[in-house]
């Protein structure tokens, strides 16, 4: 598959509270992988449909493209989803324990929900030992 003229890597990865595995994209693999699920989400504006096209949704319908982000630590079994825990901070306190600058950005609020893409790539560069 090819993503804006790159090649684009997908696995079968073991996700927390899920009971298959789930067909994930690969962004990078390292001390922390990291792997993306894009979803489309669909919200209907009521019944009915388009007159005008059949089958393509009613006029007013949304559809939102959601993009999941999972981090697998080469000491885990299964990827975590750290945007959908209920307490963000605690989770991640936690996930990049053995990173003490990354501790401290993330106590600071330099680092917060909707940021474990830059962490994660920030512990690959930083803080793994390879």
């Amino acid at each position: 598959m090819h993503r804006n003229s790159r090649d684009v890597d997908y696995n079968y990865v073991s996700v927390m509270h899920k009971s298959r595995p789930s067909l994930l994209e690969v962004i990078e693999i390292g001390s922390i992988s990291i792997f993306i699920e894009e979803t489309l989400v669909y919200k209907s504006a009521g019944m009915g449909g388009n007159p005008n096209m059949p089958g393509f949704p009613a006029t007013g319908s949304t559809i939102r493209q959601e993009i999941d982000i999972f981090l697998l630590r080469t000491k885990d079994k299964k990827a975590s989803n750290l945007e959908a825990v209920l307490n963000f901070k605690k989770a991640a306190l936690e996930f990049f324990e053995d990173c003490p600058v990354l501790l401290k950005r993330i106590k600071n609020r330099a680092y917060g929900r909707g940021d474990s893409l830059e962490m994660a790539y920030y512990y690959n560069d930083f803080c793994a030992e390879y």
